[in-house]
Order: structure tokens, then C-alpha cells, then sequence
């Protein structure tokens, strides 16, 4: 009782009555045991170790923390893991993470997450916030700006993040600078950079280092952007705030001075010659400068008060006239090349990634915009309008496909940069992307990064013909007939279904007898399949080409295979077919009427009975479709809308049609084509082919 106290004081949960009773009872037999003075036997004493043993982990077990919480993961984790594409899913398991805080599983959670869906630029905010440790946040960070390198958002949060990580470190400046210039030369040029131009502006600003903000202010006036034109006004008050001297450099400055001295030369010249020469100075003499207040050398140092004196105000008045006067032309030219993008940004919807479909205009939008933007030929552009859209249409392969025929001209670098992205990350089961980037690896000779790519979608596409196609493909054009054969070999082998197994075998069998010339080794090939799927007309089709193609014709091995077909257990419909076929090879190579006449006998048995079985379907079809009439309808109504059914053998002249053999007994119904005559013969083809 004090042991059983003292586990309930330590917090423990107190047991259940059961677990009481099979305890209490477990000891009360040990102790009878132990007191008996009969040796137990030794089965009963593995059995006593045992249940001791197995106590002992029932009691530390107790003393361990509670697994409630650990199942509650576990179960988040199989939602997941069974279906990697279920995005909501993945926002409940990174939900629970974040409550428990336990890095170690947050850390798996979210490195899992971002490789499935990298685009999701707020998580990566989100795992740097959980993030204890600064170099450790950091790290997500640069792991972020890199998956989604346009991202305007993640840069900012990145960038405050870095100016209070690096506030009193000694290369602050160089620091924070170059990580700004990392975010401008990746997204600079996006249409909707205006905070992060505007964040780098103020930072240098609260840096006191106005000329570098003068050169931003030029670089941003060269692109288009949302909020052009409040740039400009901004530009506008940061020069009428500051004298030129202090926000440009020393070339530009002296060099607007000299223009700005110019210009009022010239002004006054045309005044004084105007006026009387008497009153007025020499044309030649200038006047003097503008008055100072304070003698040369004496005025106060740039940027402290009472800088700009009266005099100097009449020189800085112009010349920021003449600063703006510049930067206008260009705020015009940019302001005719926001006009004409600015019709395709108002349309976009969703500038971010999401799972969620788009909107067909949203996608022609896109579709649009890049035509517009390529035409325009600026590369830079043209792959920032690229990268953004294939943010947004991430899950559309065809704006992949768009991408890498964009980047071809520029080698096969720059396409598997842009075809690695969508078929690693985004679109792992999509075969045709595949297929493209490994056509685009054999183009340029990369056969093994070619072989590559299909078997990664092989692994992500277990048992899809066409992706097992195409890798034998590869190998063929290589020349590699040795892996040809074993690649033929191995899918056969490990057909899940006779079905496919036919298939391939047929495959097969083709290339042996069409790209190797080796006859035999293809029938072989068939017969072997034959064996396993008697039923698949396809492999007598097959057999039959292959005896076709020899040089010359054998009679009883046609005649041989087209009796196992006919005789074999396949439906009535494939066998009037070979039938068919058999009558036309007797027509064109047989060396014995005999055999054309028996053949035809045994066509009209196959007919009669494909007949028999066509007007007993059709019976018991116009049985139900009456029985459904009288019950719906009075009985001279259904009377009236009976219908005869259309002719047997004229449905099955279409599927003669399918074989291309349509016209070729059309003879048989004029007896003087021939030099005989047998009884029954020209009805042959009323009744088959007439309705041809």
C-alpha cells in the first residue's frame, strides 16, 4: 500500500480495477509457490521469470511521461506520408508543430513541408521565427530566398532580421548592403518591388549616404513598377530636400553647374544686348558670383545648418530644377512602358503559389503576358516575368515547357535549372515534362543524365508502359542493343498481368524482327507469350506480320498459325476476323483451290454462328427494352414506336472496316471474275459484305 501510495503521490495515474485484480492475484500465487515446499518444475519457473519480467516493464513503463502527444504527431504524420499532395493536411501538422515547440520536430515538419512545396514563402517566414538561434534562423533564410528567390515579403523579413542581427558589428554596412544587393539583382525588376526599393532607399538615408540614395533613385526610375509614379514624387522631395552638392556625385555635380552657369550666361547676354551698352558692363565681364554672407572659407561644413546662404540659393534653385529636369525623361519612358504592362498586372489575381486551381483567364493572362514580354526581347525581364509565373502556375507544366524552350538557345544548363525545379519539386508524376528534359539531355549529349531523368519517373510511376518505353528508346538510338534486350527482359519478367506481359512481349518481338532482322528470335518471343495468354488476338496479329514480312511466303506456316487463331478460344468477332484474313492470304499466295473452298466453308460456319449470337443479344435487349415500354407506355403506343434493329452483319462490316478489308471480297459477288464457280458463292457477299 505505502509503494502504491507513493506512485499516485508521484503522479501517476492510479490503475484500473482489472489491473489491481490480476496484480493482487499474481502475487498471491507467487507467494503460494514460494512456500510450497515441492519443487516447481522448470516450465513453471520460465513462466514465474517471465511474468516478473514482464511486471518490472509494466511498472517502469508507468513511470514514464504520458505518448499521448507523440500518437497525436504520429497521426498528423500519416496523413501526410500517405498522401504527400494533400496541402491541408500538411498545414495541420506544421499547426501542431508550432504549438509544441519542440524543434527537433518542427525541424522535420517543416524541412519536409518547404521540400514539397517550396513556394510557400510564408512558412519559410514562420520556420526562421521559430528558430531560437540566430545563425540557425539564418540559415532558413538563405535556404528561403533561394527556393523562392522572388519573393518581396521574405526578403524584407529577411533584411530586418539581418539589421538587428548585424546592428553593432563592424562590417554592418557592408554587410546589410550586400544582402540588399542580393535582393534587388534577384528581384529588383518584379512589377510589385516597390517595398523593398523603398525599405533599401530609407536605409541608406538613415545611413546619411544620399548619394548612393540619388543612384537607387536612378536605377528605380529605369523600371517599371506599381507605384512608379509616387517613386517619382518621392525623388522629387528628396532633391528639394537636400543641396545637389550633397546628393550627387562630384562629376554630375559640377558638370549641372557648368550647364546650369551656361544657361544664365547665355540669358544674360541676350538681356544686355538689349539695353544700352552705356549703363551695362563690358558683354565680356561676368557678374560676380552670387553674394556670400560669410567670407570664403568661413562658410559652415556640408550638411550642418546654415549650409545654403541667399546667394547659393539662387544657384540651387536651378540646379535642382535642372536634376529633375533629367530624371523627368526618364520618369516618361518608364511611365510608357508601365502603361503597356500595366493592363496584364491588373489581371493577375493571385501573384502567389497555391494548390488551388487558376482561373482560365488567369492562365491566358499569363500566357499573354509572356508572348508580350518576349517579344519585347529584354532577357533579364523576360526571366523575372518567367520565374513569377511559374510561382503562380507552379502545378500548369505547360508554362514549364514554356520556360525551358525560352532558355534552349541558352544551353542545357539554363533549361535543367528550370526542367529540374518542376519535375523534382513541383510535377513528379508528370510524364511528358520528363520526357522533354530527357529529350532535351539526349539532343545535347548527356545519354546518362538523359537515362537519369526517366528513371527517376519510373520510381514515381511504377509500372507505367510508356515511361518503360522510353527508357528502352534512349538505348536503342545509343546502340545499346545488349541493354535493350535486358531492359525487354526485365519488364516482361515482371509483369503484374498477361495482359501487359503481351504487350511487351509484342514490343519486343518488333524490335527483334524490325531493328535486329532476327525472324525466329520474334516468334519465339510470341509463342512464348501465346502460351501464357491464348486469348490475346493481338499476338496472332503479331505472328501474322512476322510472316508477312518474310521474303518469301510460307504457305503452311501462315495457314498453321491462322488454324490456332480461328480454333483457339478467342471471341466469335476476332475470329471471323482472322478468318477473313485467311481467305484473302489463300486469294493472293494459296497454291490449292481446295483449300480457298474450305476456308470459305469454314467462314460461313464462323458467320452463322457470329450471327446466331448477334440476334440473341439483340433478342434479349429488344425483350427488356419491351418489358420497359409496357410499363411505361399504352401497348399501341409501344407498337408504334418499335424499331427494327439495323441489319447483323452490317454492324459487324464496320468492325471488318477496322481491318482494312472493307473491299477485298467484293469479286466474289461477280461469278465471272473467275473461272469457277461454287454453289452459294456470290451470296457469300450479300450476306457479309453487301452492306459494305
Amino acid at each position: 500500500m505505502s509503494q502504491a501510495k507513493g506512485k499516485l503521490h508521484n503522479g501517476d495515474a492510479p490503475k484500473s480495477a482489472s489491473d489491481t485484480v490480476g496484480k493482487n492475484s499474481y502475487v498471491n500465487a507467487e507467494s503460494s509457490t514460494t512456500s510450497d515446499n515441492t519443487p516447481c518444475s522448470d516450465k513453471k519457473r520460465e513462466t514465474r521469470v517471465k511474468r516478473r519480467e514482464r511486471g518490472k516493464e509494466e511498472s517502469a513503463t508507468d513511470k514514464k511521461p504520458s505518448t499521448k502527444d507523440l500518437t497525436e504527431l504520429d497521426k498528423y504524420w500519416k496523413v501526410v506520408e500517405d498522401n504527400p499532395s494533400d496541402f491541408t493536411g500538411w498545414t495541420y501538422l506544421l499547426q501542431y508543430v508550432e504549438q509544441e515547440k519542440n524543434m527537433a520536430t518542427v525541424h522535420k515538419a517543416f524541412d519536409a513541408f518547404l521540400a514539397h512545396y517550396p513556394y510557400c514563402y510564408g512558412y519559410w517566414k514562420k520556420y526562421a521565427d521559430l528558430e531560437k538561434e540566430p545563425d540557425k534562423a539564418e540559415e532558413v533564410f538563405e535556404h528561403g530566398v533561394k527556393a523562392v528567390a522572388l519573393s518581396i515579403d521574405l526578403w524584407i523579413h529577411y533584411l530586418t532580421f539581418a539589421v538587428n542581427k548585424y546592428a553593432s558589428h563592424a562590417d554592418r554596412v557592408s554587410i546589410i548592403r550586400g544582402l540588399f544587393e542580393r535582393a534587388m539583382a534577384a528581384a529588383g525588376l518584379d512589377f510589385r518591388s516597390d517595398k523593398l526599393w523603398e525599405m533599401y532607399m530609407k536605409w541608406e538615408k538613415e545611413n546619411g549616404d544620399l548619394h548612393r540614395v540619388t543612384a537607387l533613385y536612378d536605377r528605380l526610375l529605369t523600371i517599371p513598377t506599381q507605384h512608379y509614379r509616387h517613386h517619382f514624387d518621392c525623388f522629387k522631395e528628396f532633391i528639394n530636400s537636400h543641396h545637389p552638392k550633397d546628393i550627387l556625385d562630384v562629376d554630375e555635380f559640377l558638370r549641372l553647374r557648368n550647364q546650369v552657369f551656361a544657361s544664365k550666361s547665355t540669358l544674360h547676354t541676350h538681356i544686355t544686348a538689349d539695353d544700352d551698352d552705356t549703363d551695362s558692363p563690358p558683354a565680356r565681364v561676368e557678374e560676380p558670383p552670387p553674394g556670400l554672407e560669410v567670407p570664403p572659407g568661413e562658410e559652415p561644413a556640408p550638411g550642418t545648418a546654415g549650409t545654403t546662404s541667399k546667394g547659393d540659393d539662387a544657384e540651387v534653385a536651378p540646379l535642382r530644377e535642372k536634376i529633375i529636369e533629367l530624371r523627368r525623361a526618364m520618369f516618361d519612358a518608364l511611365q510608357t512602358e508601365v502603361s503597356k504592362r500595366w493592363t496584364f498586372e491588373e489581371t493577375v489575381r493571385r501573384p502567389y503559389f497555391h494548390v488551388k486551381p487558376l482561373e482560365k483567364s488567369q492562365l491566358k493572362n499569363w500566357r499573354d503576358y509572356l508572348d508580350f514580354e518576349i517579344s519585347c526581347g529584354s532577357h533579364e525581364r523576360i526571366v523575372v516575368l518567367f520565374e513569377r509565373c511559374v510561382i503562380t502556375c507552379a502545378l500548369y507544366e505547360e508554362f514549364w515547357l514554356k520556360y525551358a524552350k525560352y532558355q534552349e538557345p541558352r544551353g542545357i544548363e539554363a533549361i535543367r535549372h528550370v526542367l529540374q525545379r518542376a519535375c523534382h519539386i513541383h510535377l513528379p508524376k508528370k510524364p511528358h515534362l520528363h520526357f522533354t528534359w530527357a529529350a532535351y539531355e539526349e539532343r545535347h549529349e548527356k545519354f546518362e543524365e538523359a537515362a537519369a531523368v526517366l528513371h527517376v519517373l519510373e520510381k514515381n510511376m511504377n509500372g507505367l508502359a510508356m515511361v518503360s518505353l522510353r527508357c528502352i528508346s534512349l538505348e536503342r538510338r545509343q546502340g545499346n542493343f545488349s541493354r535493350v534486350d535486358e531492359l525487354y527482359k526485365d519488364y516482361i519478367g515482371k509483369a503484374e498481368s498477361s495482359e501487359v506481359r503481351s504487350f511487351y512481349a509484342i514490343k519486343y518481338a518488333r524490335y527483334l524482327a524490325k531493328v535486329i532482322g532476327n525472324i525466329d528470335a520474334a516468334k519465339t518471343i510470341l509463342e512464348d507469350a501465346l502460351d501464357s495468354d491464348q486469348s490475346n488476338h493481338k499476338l496472332y496479329l503479331q505472328l501474322v506480320d512476322i510472316e508477312y514480312q518474310k521474303s518469301t511466303v510460307d504457305e503452311q506456316a501462315m495457314l498453321k498459325l491462322f488454324g490456332r487463331a480461328i480454333d483457339g478460344p478467342l471471341p466469335t468477332e476476332h475470329r471471323v476476323a482472322f478468318s477473313q484474313r485467311r481467305l484473302e492470304f489463300l486469294e493472293d499466295f494459296g497454291s490449292n483451290v481446295t483449300r480457298i473452298l474450305d476456308a470459305y466453308e469454314e467462314h460461313q460456319k464462323i458467320l452463322k454462328e457470329l450471327q446466331s449470337t448477334k440476334k440473341r443479344k439483340m433478342s434479349e435487349s429488344q425483350e427488356s427494352t419491351d418489358k420497359k415500354n409496357r410499363t411505361e407506355m399504352t401497348p399501341e403506343v409501344a407498337s408504334s414506336n418499335y424499331a427494327q434493329p439495323p441489319p447483323v452483319m452490317q454492324s459487324y462490316g464496320d468492325m471488318s472496316a477496322a481491318y482494312n478489308y472493307s473491299q477485298h471480297w467484293g469479286a466474289y459477288a461477280n461469278p465471272t471474275g473467275y473461272g469457277y464457280q461454287h454453289p452459294g458463292w456470290s451470296g457469300y457477299a450479300q450476306q457479309y459484305y453487301g452492306a459494305q
